[in-house]
C-alpha cells in the first residue's frame, strides 16, 4: 500500500527491520475516535510514531518533502490513492484536520461509534417497537461490550456452553443505559426513531454536530482509561466501576441459566454433499451410495452417502412381546410430498408410508423378525425442541 515508504517521512523501509524498527500507527489517534481497521493504520518509523503522540498526520507531516521523492508527504499520500493502493477512507483520514471538521464527516464519525448498521438488529428493532410502542429502544453496538469485556477480563467462549448471550445482554444493557444518560445530546444517534426527527431539523442537528470534537465516545466511559466513577453535569453518579465488576462478577458465577432457542425445520441440501467414487474405487467398500442424478448408476459414477433431514418423527414401534419408541429422521427427498399432504389433511397417513421401508424392512427388503406394525406418536419434532422421558431431556 505504501510502496515501501514511511508513510509519514517517505524514506525508504528496510523489509528485514520491520519488526524491530517500524510501529503500526493510528493514523487518527485513539483519543479522537476509536477505528482499528486498515483504513486508519499505516507502517511509520518507532521514534517518528512516538514523536506522533496525539496529532494528527496533516498537521505534523503534510508539507514535509518526502524523501528522496522530491515531492510532499500529501502529494505522495495523494499518489497512493491514484495508483489504487489506499481507498478513498484511508485517504481522507490522512487528510483529516480535526479542528475544520465540516457536518457530514462529524455525523459520519459520530454515526461510526455508535450507529448499529446491521440489518438483523434493525430489524429485530422494528419488530420491539411495534411490540412496545411507548418504549425507547437503545440500539448497542457489539464493540461497546469488547470494552467491558477487556477492562473486566469477562472471558467468553463459545464452546464451553451458551450463557455468553446472557452475559452479552447484561452487558448491552449496562452500556446502553450509560450511554443514554452520558450523552443525551447524541441520543438521536443510538435510539431507534430519533435520527430522522433530529435530522429534520437542520439549526439543532448543526449545534451539535459543531459542538462535538472528540468521537471517542465509548472509550471514554469504559475504556482502561476512564475514570472509577462516571458523573453526569449535574453531579449525579451514572456508572461506578467497581460497582459493575462484582454485579458481572457474581452474574459470571451463575452455575445455571434458562437458554432459550429457535426450533427448525431443515429446507436446504438434499444429500451429504460430499460425492464418493464408486465401490471398487472407494476405501470403505461398504458405503451405501444414492445417485447423483436419476440413471446415474453409483456402480458407475459413485454418489451421495444419505439423504438428509428435514425433521424429526417419534414413532412406536410395536413388536411381538414389547413395544419400542424411536425417533426417525425424515428425509428432506420426501418434504414437498409432505408438505402437500399437510395442506390436504392426510400428513400422518402420507408419512407412515414414507417410513415404513425402513422401519419394517432391513437392507435386502426382508421384514424384520418380531416387528408386527408401528405407530407415528409425533409426526413432525423439529432441530432444537426439547423432548421429555422419564427425567430425562433430549434436543
Amino acid at each position: 500500500m505504501q510502496l515501501g515508504r514511511d508513510a509519514y517521512t517517505g524514506k525508504p523501509i528496510n523489509i528485514d527491520e520491520v519488526s524491530q524498527y517500524y510501529d503500526i500507527d493510528h493514523i487518527l489517534p485513539q483519543s479522537f475516535i476509536k477505528d482499528d481497521s486498515l483504513n486508519n493504520r499505516v507502517l511509520v518509523a518507532k521514534p517518528i510514531n512516538n514523536g506522533k503522540s496525539d496529532g494528527v498526520p496533516l498537521k505534523l507531516f503534510g508539507d514535509n518533502l518526502a524523501t528522496g521523492l522530491g515531492i510532499t508527504v500529501k502529494q505522495m499520500w495523494n499518489n497512493w490513492a491514484d495508483k489504487g493502493l489506499i481507498n478513498k477512507a484511508k485517504q481522507n483520514n490522512l487528510f483529516l484536520d480535526p479542528e475544520n471538521i465540516n457536518k457530514h464527516q462529524a455525523s459520519g464519525f459520530i454515526r461510526k461509534q455508535l450507529v448499529e448498521t446491521s440489518q438483523i438488529i434493525k430489524l429485530a428493532t422494528t419488530i420491539l417497537q411495534a411490540e412496545y410502542p411507548k418504549t425507547k429502544i437503545i440500539v448497542v453496538k457489539a464493540s461497546s461490550n469488547h470494552y467491558l469485556r477487556n477492562e473486566f477480563d469477562l472471558y467468553k467462549s463459545r464452546e464451553v456452553n451458551d450463557y455468553h448471550h446472557a452475559i452479552d445482554a447484561y452487558l448491552t444493557t449496562i452500556c446502553g443505559n450509560l450511554l443514554y444518560q452520558a450523552y443525551p445530546k447524541l441520543r438521536p444517534f443510538f435510539v431507534y426513531g430519533q435520527f430522522k426527527k433530529f435530522s429534520s431539523d437542520p439549526k439543532k442537528e448543526n449545534e451539535i454536530l459543531k459542538k462535538t470534537k472528540n468521537f471517542d465516545f465509548v472509550a471514554k466511559l469504559l475504556g482502561s482509561k476512564a475514570p472509577n466513577e462516571i458523573r453526569s453535569q449535574q453531579g449525579k453518579v451514572l456508572f461506578e466501576k467497581n460497582k459493575i465488576r462484582l454485579q458481572l462478577n457474581k452474574a459470571y458465577n451463575y452455575k445455571y441459566m434458562l437458554v432459550s432457542r429457535d426450533t427448525t425445520t431443515k429446507n436446504q441440501e438434499m444429500f451429504g454433499m460430499t460425492i464418493y467414487p464408486r465401490a471398487e474405487r472407494d476405501i470403505a467398500k461398504s458405503r451405501k451410495l444414492i445417485e447423483k442424478r436419476k440413471g446415474f448408476s453409483t456402480d458407475i459414477y459413485g454418489g451421495y452417502t444419505g439423504t438428509a433431514a428435514a425433521y424429526m418423527a417419534i414413532v412406536r414401534i410395536n413388536k411381538t412381546k414389547s413395544s419400542q419408541y424411536k425417533v426417525i429422521a425424515v428425509p428432506m427427498t420426501k418434504r414437498a410430498i409432505l408438505n402437500k399432504a399437510e395442506k390436504e389433511g392426510n400428513y400422518e397417513k402420507i408419512l407412515k408410508q414414507i417410513l415404513s421401508p425402513s422401519i419394517l424392512y432391513n437392507d435386502k427388503g426382508k421384514r424384520k423378525a418380531g416387528v408386527i406394525s408401528f405407530d407415528i406418536i409425533k409426526g413432525k419434532v423439529p432441530y432444537n425442541q426439547v423432548v421429555q422421558d422419564g427425567n430425562k431431556k433430549f434436543s
